[in-house]
């Protein structure tokens, strides 16, 4: 697996090259908003009753969206592994809800959240590391008064890892 350094290289590289969202392939940009849009429904329409996370946020173009959707950031939280990568969307977050480093030892001790996400970051742990880390970090609270429970969870990222 990649580390910090090889992380903070590429993305040292990718702002070289391009100097805000508008010099971004516009198809990869549509094809984030088709996961924030969706993500957008779930917060807005009440499916996500707590905090949310973005697990490997990258240069945050999800979240970049969401903000700008109306979804209030103080309840967004992000991780990646480096600050590099972070330089446009870092604005619009709130400080302490951005956690450098891996993914489960960069979140605040007790933080549980209604959402997670995590969008081509799969191949960073293994389906039973990634049950574990739900199992850790999920609030179900909120999901079992809704009729979700983490078992129905789990087994949506199971079908979702096919």
């Amino acid at each position: 697996m990649a580390d910090g350094q090889f992380y903070g290289k590429f993305y040292e590289a990718f702002f070289d090259r391009y100097r805000s969202w508008d010099d971004i392939d516009h198809s990869w940009c549509n094809q984030k908003k088709i996961v924030a849009n969706f993500l957008c429904r779930l917060i807005l329409n009440g499916k996500s009753g707590g905090r949310t996370l973005s697990v490997g946020c990258g240069l945050g173009y999800i979240e970049h969206v969401l903000v700008g959707s109306g979804i209030d950031p103080a309840h967004l939280d992000v991780t990646e592994v480096v600050e590099t990568p972070l330089r446009w969307v870092r604005e619009e977050l709130h400080e302490n809800n951005i956690h450098l480093g891996f993914i489960p030892e960069c979140i605040p001790n007790g933080r549980k959240y209604s959402l997670i996400y995590m969008v081509a970051v799969d191949y960073i742990m293994d389906q039973n590391e990634l049950i574990a880390l739900l199992v850790e970090i999920f609030d179900p609270g909120w999901r079992q008064a809704e009729g979700v429970s983490l078992s129905r969870l789990l087994m949506m990222v199971v079908y979702m890892d096919t």
